[in-house]
């Protein structure tokens, strides 16, 4: 007579124990990847997000600055002065910030800057609380910190050059024109017709670099 051996119930119980454990581990390995798949995923919008709302922040400011002085030339027009009055410094230096006078509600050029991205007067400043005069969350810049205000990343200024009309002789009378530092006359027989204006913006990123927004505005002399 044959016997038949039966296994032992112990090592059924072990196997299945050891499958068990293995489909833990797996499960678990699955579960890990997927998570730090979706924290990396989170990171990364959050980033792009940050780095967009900076980047609009900084072309607000850079379009505030062009704003401004199309305001000043149209304020000069209604007075019935010369559409570039104010624009330019007494040395006709063509560097300058926009400053805010929260008294008086209005905006002038700072043109006592330096060609040094390191000036502390092209910081801008952020209000954090309200004092009546200047409403909080407005970013503006001053000679020295405002009160209530925080330091912002970005740093802006302004640069003018002078546009100067030269006629190219076709029949038309078509009027080209070129490009001058403010400081520097038209030539002889040409007349300043406008003003061209470049708007910067800078911030650093994360890495530590720059980022940069630049905007040009071609202003002139008539409505």
């Amino acid at each position: 007579m044959t016997r038949h051996m039966r296994r032992p119930k112990n090592n059924l119980v072990g196997r299945s124990l050891g499958q068990s454990m293995l489909e833990v581990i797996v499960a678990s390995g699955v579960i890990v990847t997927a998570v730090s798949a979706a924290l990396t995923l989170v990171q990364s919008s959050l980033s792009g997000a940050k780095t967009s709302e900076e980047q609009i922040i900084a072309y607000t400011l850079a379009q505030e600055s062009v704003e401004v002085v199309r305001h000043m030339r149209d304020s000069n027009w209604l007075a019935g002065r010369d559409y570039d009055d104010g624009l330019y410094g007494d040395s006709y230096e063509f560097r300058a910030v926009p400053v805010f006078d929260a008294a008086t509600k209005t905006w002038t050029l700072d043109h006592d800057i330096s060609s040094s991205w390191d000036d502390n007067k092209i910081r801008v400043y952020k209000q954090v609380t309200n004092d009546g005069s200047v409403p909080a969350g407005m970013y503006l810049q001053a000679d020295v910190q405002p009160d209530g205000s925080e330091v912002t990343r970005f740093i802006r200024r302004l640069t003018f050059r002078r546009i100067c009309s030269k006629a190219d002789g076709t029949t038309d009378n078509y009027i080209s024109y070129e490009r001058l530092s403010v400081a520097a006359p038209c030539p002889v027989g040409q007349e300043n017709i406008g003003i061209e204006i470049n708007s910067y913006v800078r911030w650093l990123n994360p890495s530590g670099e720059y980022n940069t927004v630049r905007l040009m505005e071609r202003l002139f002399d008539w409505r």
